[in-house]
Parts: C-alpha cells; structure tokens; sequence
C-alpha cells in the first residue's frame, strides 16, 4: 500500500511540473478536501480508495489535529490531503526560490561586446 501511496506523490509532481503551477493543484485538492468534508459519505470504507479525496466519514482521525492515527494509516491507499497539499507547497516554494537563484545569476554575469 505504501507504493501505491508513492505513486500518488509521483503523479502530483509530474502534474506540478506538466503544468508549472503546483500552487494551482493545492487549490484543486483543497476544494475537493472542503468538498468531500461538507458531504461525507457514511458507506463502507473498502469504497475509500475508489475517490480522490477521503469523502467516508473519517473515523481514527485527531479531533485537535486532524492527524489520522494508528493503525488506519498503514492500511491507506492514498496519502491525505493535507499531506499532498503540504508536498506541492513545499516544491512551489523550491521553485521560487531557484528561480530568484537564477535572476540573480543572470543580473550578475557580466555581458560580453562584441569584438571591435
């Protein structure tokens, strides 16, 4: 299951890098997350990996932090949201930062004239 979990991640990092806006996915999962938190479903977990977000009821969750606990999470087919969420902050943030690396550089290096 921890695979098929990875293989999540792996989708949304080449879906950040397809479209050149991970900020633009978070926005996507964090509407499907309210979504499927407004109209939960009360059914049968095996259906859970069937959806895209968690839209079963959540049992096993941290009410103060909204952290699933024990034994649920090795049984998980997708990571959670707020996991995935999280992971393409943190690749939006590396993008800014080596794209101001490389404003930099460019306003550095020196400009070459052409021979006279």
């Amino acid at each position: 299951m921890a695979i098929s979990r990875t293989r999540e991640f792996v989708a949304d990092e080449g879906a950040a890098e397809i479209t050149g806006n991970p900020l633009a996915l978070v926005s996507a999962l964090e509407k499907l997350e309210e979504m499927g938190q407004k109209t939960p479903i009360q059914g049968n977990p095996a259906y859970a990996p069937l959806f895209i977000v968690r839209p079963i009821a959540k049992e096993g969750v941290s009410k103060e932090t909204g952290a699933r606990k024990g034994l649920l999470t090795l049984f998980m087919t997708h990571p959670s949201t707020e996991e995935r969420i999280k992971r393409l902050k943190e690749k939006a943030q590396a993008s800014a930062n080596i794209a101001n690396v490389d404003k930099k550089e460019a306003q550095n290096e020196p400009t070459l004239s052409p021979a006279a």
